[in-house]
C-alpha cells in the first residue's frame, strides 16, 4: 500500500512541479524522500547529538553524532519543514537565535542566516503550512527562510533571561499554535501578542513540582487526521485530546531519555507537507496542447459545424484523499448565448448535474478517480448557432475533495467560420402549386450575400407555371476558407383527373358499390382500394395518392326513410310469449317487414319487456338483542302477501330466524324475498378495582376477556363515555361501568375502589448542634412499617439497623431524607442542620511589600480551632522562595534577601485542627509594588 501511495505521488509531483515558481535551494534531508508520513521525530540533546524517536514504541536511536564543532555551541532547539520544492532542518545554538540548516546525511550545517539577538532567549521553534518559522522565549519571532526577513512580535512583560518560558514545547493542530510550559499547562498561543494566549487545560498526570513535560508533537498518519503526542518525565508517553484535556497513556519513557539526556530541541517531519494531501486535475499531462500549466489549448479555423473536445487525451485526476467528490466544468464566457452547451454522455460511472453551459460531475458506488478521467476526456464543447462569433472561450474545470480544490482552464479559439450556402435539394411541385422562394429551399443556417446561376422571371421566386424546370446553384464563401455551393432541383408534376358519381338516394338496407380506374386511392376512411362499399348514408371522398399532386372528389348517399310500426308487449319477470311460432322473452325484439311493390318495404318491430316490479323492502333491523322479538314489515303497495309463517299481513312480530315473503301485484306477477334476523352475542367481560397502595396514588378498573357484542363498543363509567385506557387515576368510592355495542345492546357493573394504607414519620425537621457532635433520630416501629431509608447528601451520616441515623456534619447543611415502606410506598421530608462556630481560618490573596507600612507582609489568621504546622510559598517555576512554621510570622516579599519580582505565587499551608487532624490549603497569592 505505501508503495502505490509514494507512486501516485510522485506522478502528481511531476505532474504539477509546472505551477510553482523555483525558490532559493536548500539542502534537502535525505531520510524523508522514501517516506509518506512521518514514522519518527527528531531529538537533540545537551551534547547536540541528534536522535530518531519512534513515537509507536518509545524507543529512540542515535542518527548524527555530536553538532557541537559545527555550531560552535550546543544545539538548543530545532525544527524541520518540507514542501513542494524545499526541506530543510534549522537550528538555534545556546538559545541565542542563529539559524542554520542541518544536511543530515553527512551531519554538516549550511549556515542560512547568522542574526543574534540581544537579551531575547528562543525556547521553541515551529514551522507553519507556509514554510514560515515561529519561536517563542523572551519574545515571538517570525522568520521566513525564503527571504532571511525576522520579525518581532512582543516582548512578555516581567520576564528576563532567568525568567521566560524555559522547559518549554510548541506544537500545532489543526493550524493552530499551541504551547506547554515546562509544568503542566496548555495554551492556545496569540503569534500577535502572547499575552493574549488561552488557557486550555492543565496535564491530569503531571506533578508541577515534581514532574515535566519533556516534549509535545503533532502527528500526521494520514491526510485525514492529526494526533498530539506527550512525553511525561518519570510517566510515559500519552495522546492528548485537545478537545477534552484527556491523557491516554501509550507507552513508557525510553530509559536512555529518562536518563542519559536532557531534550533541547524536537523536530517533527512532515507534520503537513504541502505537497501532500492534495488534489489534482490536469486537462494535458504532457502539454502538447500548448498549455504549460495544467489546462487545455486548442485553435480552430474555417470550421463549419462546432463539436469540439475540451481536454487532451492524457486526462489525469488525483486525490491523496482518495475518489475525488466532485468536478464542476462550466463555460466562463460564452459568445453566443445560450446556443453554446456542454455535453457529456452518462457512463464510466459518473452522474451529472446538468445546467446547458455548466454541470457538476459525481461519482457513484463504482467509481474511481480514472472514472473521472475518462469522462472528462469525453465531454464535448458544441455551438448550434448559425453565426458562430470568433473568439477565445475558456471553459473552467474545478475539482473538490475534503474542502480542497484545484482549477483547470481549457482554452478554445475560434479564427474564422466556413460559409455554408445550404443542402443540396430536390422540389417536386405541382404544376398548380403556388410559387416558392428559392432562399426558402436552402433550409437552416444559410450565409447570405451569395449569388443564384441562373434566373427566374420574377427574381428568387420559382413559379411552376412558367419557370424552367432543371438546377439552380447558389454559391457563397470568401477566399480565406473557400466557397461552398448548394443545388436545388426542380421537379413539376402534371395535375391528375378524379370524378366518382353523382349524388344518390337509396333504401334501408340497400348497398351501393363504386368502382374507379386502378390507381392510389385514399377514402375517408382510410381505404385504399379502387373499389368501394356503401351500406349507410353521408358523405364519401376519395383523393389519388401519387405524393406531389392530390386531387380529391365526393359524393353525398341518402337513404329514404321506410315505414315503421314499433310495439310494445309486457309480460311478467321470466314469462314468454310466441309469435310465428318462435318463443321471444323479455328483452328479445321481433323484427317483421311488409313488402311494397312502389316505395320501400315497412319495418315491424315489436320490443318484448317486462311488467315495472316493484322491489320487496323490509323495515326491520336484521341483527338484535338476544331474546329480543323485533317487528318485521314489508312495503304496502301489493296486492296480497304470504309469510313462510303462513301469516297474510304485511307486518308480523319475530325472533331470530330467516323469513321468506312471497307478494302479488296489481299486474298478478308473483314477486319474493327473504331477510334473516341475528342475534348478536351476548357481551361479556370480567371486571376487577385495582386500589391503590401508597396513599399518594390513585386506583384503576381492569376490564379484561371482553368478548360477544358487535363492534364498535362505547364504555360509559358513572354515565361519562370512556376508553378502555383512560380507566386508571381514579379516586376510591363506587362506580358503575356500562358497555354498549353497535346494536344498542348493553352490560353493566358496578366496582369500588379502596383507600390505601396511610404513611407518615414524625421528627423535629430543624436541629442546632455544636461544632464536633452528632445528633441521632430513632424511628418506632410503623404500620406500614419501615424498609429502607436513603439520605441525600450522604456525607457525614450513618444509618444503623435499617431505621437509627446518626448525623455527623461539619457545616450547616440540609438532608433529604426519603423513607420507603414494606408496600414500596415512598414519604421524603427534610432536616435541617445548624453549626455553632469558632473564627476559622483566612489566607490573604494579594499583598504590596513596597514599604509604606500598608500590607507590606503576607501573613494568615489561623483562629481559635486550628495550630500552624507549617507555611511554604512557591514561584512559578516551583522554587520555595519561603517558609515557616510560626503563626506569628509571615513573608515580607524576599527570598535570599532580595526582593522577589511582581506575579502570582503558590502558598500550600498545613493546619492541625484541635481534634488532631492534619488539614492542607493551597492556593495562589498576587505580589505587587
Amino acid at each position: 500500500m505505501k508503495k502505490q501511495i509514494l507512486t501516485k505521488s510522485l506522478l502528481r509531483s511531476r505532474i504539477k512541479t509546472k505551477k510553482f515558481k523555483k525558490t532559493n535551494s536548500f539542502i534537502a534531508p535525505h531520510f524523508w524522500g522514501n517516506e509518506s508520513f512521518a514514522q519518527f521525530v527528531f531529538l537533540t540533546d545537551d551534547y547536540s547529538n541528534l536522535y530518531k524517536y519512534y513515537y509507536d514504541s518509545c524507543r529512540i536511536e542515535k542518527y548524527c553524532d555530536s553538532l557541537v564543532n559545527v555550531f560552535k555551541g550546543d544545539v538548543n532547539e530545532i525544527a524541520l519543514y518540507s514542501s513542494k520544492s524545499k526541506s530543510y532542518f534549522i537550528g538555534i545554538p545556546d538559545a541565542s537565535a542563529i539559524y542554520q540548516n542541518i544536511d543530515t546525511s553527512s551531519c554538516t550545517v549550511q549556515p542560512i542566516v547568522k542574526y543574534k539577538y540581544q537579551n531575547r532567549l528562543i525556547n521553541c521553534l515551529e514551522f507553519d503550512e507556509d514554510g514560515i518559522l515561529w519561536g517563542i522565549g523572551l519574545t515571538v519571532l517570525k522568520y521566513d527562510p525564503s527571504t532571511g526577513l525576522f520579525e518581532e512580535r512582543n516582548r512578555y512583560t516581567g520576564w528576563n533571561r532567568t525568567n521566560y518560558p524555559r522547559n518549554s514545547s510548541m506544537f500545532r493542530y489543526q493550524g493552530q499554535f499551541y504551547w506547554v510550559n515546562g509544568f503542566e499547562s496548555f495554551f492556545k498561543l496569540d503569534t500577535n501578542d502572547m499575552r493574549n494566549s488561552q488557557f486550555q487545560f492543565i496535564c491530569p498526570v503531571c506533578d508541577s513540582f515534581n514532574t515535566i513535560i519533556r516534549m509535545v508533537f503533532t502527528l500526521r498518519e494520514d491526510c485525514n487526521s492529526e494526533r498530539v503526542i506527550c512525553l511525561v518525565q518519570d510517566k510515559g508517553q500519552y495522546e492528548v485530546n485537545m478537545q477534552t484535556g484527556v491523557f491516554t497513556y501509550l507507552c513508557p519513557v525510553d530509559p536512555f531519555i529518562q536518563n542519559s539526556i536532557s531534550i533541547q530541541g524536537l523536530a517533527v517531519p512532515w507534520i503537513k507537507p504541502a505537497h501532500y494531501c492534495d488534489v489534482l486535475i490536469d486537462l494535458d499531462i504532457n502539454n502538447n496542447s500548448g498549455n504549460t500549466q495544467n489546462g487545455y489549448f486548442d485553435t480552430l479555423s474555417c470550421f463549419s459545424q462546432l463539436k469540439q473536445r475540451i481536454t487532451d487525451f492524457d486526462v489525469n485526476v488525483f486525490s491523496d484523499f482518495g475518489l475525488m467528490d466532485s468536478i464542476n466544468i462550466k463555460i466562463l464566457n460564452p459568445k453566443n448565448g445560450s446556443s453554446e452547451r456542454l455535453d457529456f454522455a452518462e457512463n464510466h460511472n459518473i452522474l451529472k448535474v446538468m445546467n446547458n453551459q455548466s454541470f457538476t460531475l459525481i461519482p457513484d458506488l463504482f467509481a474511481t478517480n480514472d472514472s473521472f478521467a475518462l469522462a472528462l476526456k469525453e465531454i464535448i464543447y458544441e455551438n448550434s448557432d448559425c453565426e458562430i462569433v470568433a473568439g477565445t472561450r475558456l471553459i473552467q474545470f474545478v475539482a473538490y475533495k475534503n474542502n480542497l480544490s484545484d482549477t483547470a482552464i481549457s482554452t478554445l479559439t475560434f479564427l474564422h467560420q466556413q460559409a455554408f450556402a445550404g443542402r443540396d435539394t430536390i422540389i417536386e411541385l405541382c404544376e398548380l402549386s403556388p410559387p416558392i422562394s428559392l432562399f426558402q429551399t436552402l433550409g437552416l443556417c444559410y450565409h447570405t450575400g451569395g449569388i443564384w446561376n441562373r434566373q427566374t422571371q420574377v427574381p428568387l421566386i420559382f413559379n411552376p407555371k412558367v419557370d424552367i424546370v432543371g438546377n439552380y446553384q447558389y454559391i457563397v464563401g470568401d477566399t480565406i476558407c473557400g466557397f461552398d455551393t448548394a443545388t436545388i432541383t426542380f421537379r413539376v408534376l402534371k395535375q391528375p383527373n378524379l370524378i366518382v358519381e353523382n349524388n344518390i338516394s337509396l333504401c334501408f338496407g340497400q348497398i351501393y358499390k363504386i368502382s374507379l380506374p386502378r390507381g392510389n386511392y385514399l377514402w375517408q376512411d382510410g381505404s385504399i382500394d379502387s373499389i368501394y362499399t356503401i351500406r349507410q348514408g353521408g358523405i364519401y371522398w376519395v383523393e389519388t395518392i401519387n405524393g406531389i399532386c392530390n386531387v380529391r372528389d365526393s359524393i353525398e348517399v341518402k337513404y329514404n326513410t321506410s315505414p315503421t310500426i314499433e310495439k310494445i308487449n309486457l309480460i311478467c319477470p321470466n314469462d314468454s310469449i310466441v309469435y310465428k311460432n318462435k318463443i321471444y322473452r323479455s328483452g328479445e325484439i321481433i323484427h317483421d317487414t311488409i313488402s311494397s311493390l312502389t316505395t320501400c318495404d315497412t319495418i315491424v318491430e315489436i320490443r318484448i319487456k317486462e311488467f315495472a316490479i316493484s322491489k320487496i323492502s323490509f323495515n326491520s333491523d336484521t341483527i338484535i338483542c338476544k331474546d329480543e322479538l323485533v317487528n318485521l314489515s314489508a312495503s304496502t303497495n301489493f296486492q296480497s302477501y304470504k309469510w313462510s309463517t303462513g301469516e297474510d299481513k304485511s307486518s308480523i312480530q319475530v325472533r331470530s330466524g330467516t323469513y321468506t315473503l312471497t307478494v302479488t301485484d296489481v299486474n298478478g306477477c308473483k314477486v319474493n324475498s327473504s331477510i334473516t334476523i341475528k342475534e348478536s352475542p351476548p357481551i361479556q367481560y370480567s371486571a376487577r378495582p385495582i386500589n391503590p397502595i401508597c396513599p399518594e396514588d390513585l386506583g384503576s378498573i381492569e376490564i379484561k376477556n371482553l368478548q360477544g357484542g358487535t363492534a364498535p363498543f362505547e364504555y360509559y363509567l358513572n354515565g361519562k363515555k370512556v376508553s378502555l385506557s383512560a380507566l386508571d387515576n381514579l379516586n376510591s368510592g363506587l362506580y358503575v361501568f356500562k358497555a354498549i355495542d353497535s346494536e344498542n345492546c348493553e352490560v353493566s357493573d358496578t366496582i369500588r375502589i379502596l383507600d390505601a394504607a396511610t404513611f407518615d414519620v414524625v421528627f423535629d425537621d430543624h436541629v442546632e448542634l455544636e461544632e464536633g457532635t452528632s445528633h441521632s433520630l430513632t424511628f418506632s416501629i410503623q404500620n406500614p412499617k419501615i424498609a429502607s431509608i436513603q439520605v441525600s447528601p450522604n456525607s457525614d451520616v450513618v444509618i444503623q439497623n435499617g431505621i437509627e441515623l446518626k448525623f455527623s456534619p461539619k457545616e450547616d447543611i440540609t438532608y433529604t431524607l426519603t423513607f420507603t415502606d414494606e408496600r414500596g410506598c415512598e414519604l421524603i421530608k427534610t432536616i435541617t442542620f445548624t453549626i455553632k462556630r469558632n473564627e476559622g481560618f483566612y489566607p490573604p490573596t494579594i499583598f504590596s511589600p513596597n514599604g509604606d507600612n500598608i500590607n507590606d507582609i503576607w501573613q494568615p489568621t489561623y483562629g481559635n480551632v486550628y495550630t500552624l504546622v507549617s507555611a511554604s510559598i512557591y514561584d512559578r517555576w516551583g522554587e520555595q522562595v519561603y517558609y515557616s512554621n510560626d503563626p506569628s510570622t509571615g513573608w515580607n516579599g524576599n527570598h535570599k534577601t532580595q526582593p522577589c519580582n511582581p506575579g502570582v505565587y503558590v502558598y500550600l499551608i498545613e493546619l492541625r485542627h484541635r481534634d488532631g487532624s492534619v488539614k492542607k490549603f493551597s492556593g495562589d497569592l498576587g505580589l505587587i509594588r
